[in-house]
């Protein structure tokens, strides 16, 4: 079986809508496997040369959201739940266990809409029958705040890019709101106050 490491706990600190018991991880590197099942190794003197074809056992897939207010996001998160979380290499069946998979996002364009998204890999989806295929975005603003939306995306999967391109696209919209700005005490700048002028007489020793 092939598996992905668990993510670090400052990873895992932003993921502020985790449930007790869920396994987040990193997403797993391309695995390339080759099988023969009716290969056999003959008596032979020197070098018996077996020719096979090898694929990767990770599934890449595309994940994009529209962000109205994009200029406003300072970096973030997405968090895919419902994947299996190993793959076997001799018969390449998804493991039983359901595993989190953690990746970030970047901002993009898409054909003059602004987007977060990004690639990343999964061993694939568990059986359909167990799937809560939901993803988290997690969006840190650019004046410190984070950002949590949440969506279902099981329906997803079944859509014509799904099947044919891999691309998760998702017609939903994040909003994210200017920042507020700052009151009259507030701000880390340096605000000089000056009174009013008052008369002092003082003798000067010279």
């Amino acid at each position: 079986m092939a598996g992905s490491g668990s993510v670090s706990e400052q990873v895992l600190s932003r993921y502020s809508s985790k449930a007790p018991g869920e396994v987040v991880v990193y997403e797993p590197d391309h695995l390339t496997v080759a099988q023969l099942e009716l290969e056999t190794v003959p008596y032979h003197d020197g070098v018996h040369v077996i020719e096979a074809e090898a694929a990767t056992v990770v599934e890449t897939w595309y994940l994009q959201i529209k962000v109205e207010g994009l200029e406003y996001v300072a970096g973030a998160e997405a968090f895919l739940s419902g994947m299996a979380g190993s793959t076997g290499l001799s018969d390449a069946d998804d493991g039983e266990d359901d595993n989190t998979v953690y990746f970030t996002l970047r901002k993009g364009d898409d054909g003059g809409v602004p987007v977060i998204c990004n690639i990343f890999n999964t061993f694939g989806r568990l059986p359909d029958s167990r799937n809560q295929l939901k993803v988290t975005f997690d969006i840190r603003t650019v004046d410190g705040r984070t950002e949590t939306r949440e969506f279902d995306i099981t329906d997803l999967f079944s859509t014509e890019n799904a099947r044919e391109h891999n691309w998760l696209l998702l017609d939903e919209t994040i909003t994210i709101d200017p920042p507020e700005p700052p009151g009259p005490d507030e701000g880390g700048g340096f605000q000089p106050e000056v009174g009013d002028w008052e008369d002092e007489n003082h003798d000067i020793v010279i």
